[in-house]
């Protein structure tokens, strides 16, 4: 076993050791190995999950960088979303999955083929964050590429998110994130450092909530 993977999976059986509960949802996954748009689940730390458990409310507008098993779970929960796909074959993947719930909620989906690279896709890719503007959650956890960054979506969605919403950014673990902190200063910045669906090894998902009006 390579040095990396061996201390990944010491983390893991730490990170079950300390939470328990995490740690049993997560091996039930191992035997199952559901994607997060089967399970209906964001592809986060648990930990990140529950805050959202508890601050979600129906009617809430979503706006999403990347689709998937969050969708799901913001529409289940009655939230209005807005999610802008990079990619045509996962865009319709998530359209035939949703179609089959019972949803409280409302979806637009809109496809931006940024993988392309083209600069004109990649500009409104990123700028799709405006129109509807501001949200309740802004979701970030769309596609990553040398010539794309979720740093740039960060920089686009500050000021688009209502004083009592928050910016979801998941991954953020990652050196290439290493700045955000000092993009959002002076936002509430809560770290959620765990385990996962469909994650093979402890993650990380950072919500921030923005600075209060006085």
């Amino acid at each position: 076993m390579e040095g990396s993977n061996f201390k990944r999976v010491l983390l893991v059986l730490r990170h079950m050791a300390l939470r328990p509960r995490d740690g049993v949802r997560w091996a039930r996954w191992i035997f199952g190995r559901e994607s997060p748009l089967d399970l209906g689940l964001p592809w986060m730390s648990w930990g990140a999950i529950g805050y959202l458990n508890r601050h979600v409310q129906p009617g809430m507008r979503v706006f999403e960088w990347g689709g998937g098993g969050s969708t799901r779970y913001f529409l289940k929960l009655g939230c209005r979303v807005t999610t802008v796909e990079s990619n045509r074959f996962w865009k319709e993947q998530i359209e035939r999955t949703v179609s089959q719930d019972n949803l409280h909620g409302t979806l637009k989906i809109r496809l931006v083929p940024a993988e392309t690279r083209n600069p004109k896709s990649i500009r409104a890719y990123i700028g799709a964050v405006h129109s509807g503007a501001p949200w309740d959650i802004i979701v970030i956890d769309g596609v990553e590429r040398d010539y794309l960054s979720r740093t740039d979506c960060v920089r686009e969605a500050r000021g688009l998110v209502k004083t009592d919403g928050f910016i979801v950014l998941d991954d953020a673990y990652r050196s290439a994130y290493k700045e955000v902190p000092r993009l959002l200063y002076g936002y509430r910045r809560r770290a959620f450092r765990g385990l996962g669906p469909a994650r093979l090894g402890v993650t990380q998902t950072d919500i921030y909530s923005p600075p209060r009006e006085t």
